[in-house]
């Protein structure tokens, strides 16, 4: 059963309401659901995964929707704005951890951190980016250094 939390960002103040758990919701309306909340890429992509699979994409994704929805929100710039319990079961069952804002160092340390968790699920193109990544910090190379004399 899908739990309720609220979502702000705090940039434009929009509120939503995101879930966590089981979605009842996908399983009985399937691709209609990312139509209500607008999400519009998502529906063409579920409906088309759908047709494909002959429904059998719905019953899967509805164990993982709520779950991927909560994430694109999170990372389009939406934080919790529920109860503080409310807001830590969510987290711990999105998989979210708290993150204090840090500076300097601290900061090329979850910067590394992040792509090396990126690079267990998205090898080649994590890879590449901790690559380009680790370059760019090491190396402090000005762009006139490319220039033609």
């Amino acid at each position: 059963m899908a739990k309720k939390v609220a979502l702000i960002h705090p940039q434009t103040g929009l509120m939503k309401s995101g879930y966590y758990g089981f979605s009842w919701t996908f399983l009985l309306f399937g691709w209609f659901v990312p139509v209500f909340r607008g999400e519009l890429f998502v529906t063409l992509l579920h409906l088309a995964i759908t047709v494909v699979t002959f429904g059998i994409w719905q019953v899967i994704i509805a164990f993982l929707y709520n779950k991927q929805y909560m994430t694109r929100m999170l990372e389009k710039g939406y934080v919790f704005n529920d109860t503080e319990q409310v807001n830590e079961e969510a987290m711990r069952i999105i998989g979210v951890q708290k993150l204090r804002i840090m500076t300097g160092r601290n900061f090329k340390t979850i910067f590394y951190s992040y792509f090396l968790r990126s690079l267990k699920r998205f090898s080649a193109e994590a890879f590449s980016l901790l690559i380009i990544s680790s370059l760019s910090f090491c190396c402090s190379i000005k762009h006139s250094d490319f220039s033609l004399k």
